[in-house]
Formats: C-alpha cells, structure tokens, sequence
C-alpha cells in the first residue's frame, strides 16, 4: 500500500476490513482504530453503508433524432497521454 495516500491507504485497509480480507495483523490495527475515538467508529460504520448500498441501475438510454446534417455522435475526444501525478509535500 505504500504508492497510496495516507488516506487511500486507511480507506483500503477499511474496506479489506469489512469485506473479510483483512489478514489478522490487519484486523488487529483496525479493531485497536476503532476504539480509539468514536469518530473512528462512525467512519467505518459509513463505509459499511456504502459497501452494503444496492447498486444503482444505469439510467435508461434515451432515444435521440438528431437534425439532417448534424452527426449523431459526438466527436472523439483527442488522444492525450494522461497527466503526471504530482507528489504532495
């Protein structure tokens, strides 16, 4: 987990928790997390939400005409090489 944000890391470690992965040393860090404040408690306890929420269905694809002339897909965006992640300080 070390290429993670601090908090990317904990959110990771979080979820293997809920969903079972978690090794034990893993578990052990996040049992002693949780009852260290109840801030901790309650963020896990949205996460578990999260996890839990029923998928939502994609919407419906709605059926467009278009006007004689005008292409009825928009135009392919540029190819263009994905930015450099900066480091934070």
């Amino acid at each position: 987990m070390s290429h993670l944000q601090p908090d990317e890391a904990l959110y990771s470690l979080l979820c293997k928790y809920l969903l079972g992965e978690a090794e034990a040393p893993e578990r052990a860090w996040v049992e002693a997390w949780r009852k260290d404040q109840p801030a901790n408690e309650a963020a896990l306890g949205a996460i578990r939400q999260m996890l839990e929420a029923p998928a939502r269905k994609p919407l419906p694809s709605a059926s467009v005409q278009t006007p004689a002339g005008i292409a009825s897909a928009p135009p392919s965006p540029p190819n263009r090489r994905p930015l450099p992640l900066r480091k934070r300080k």
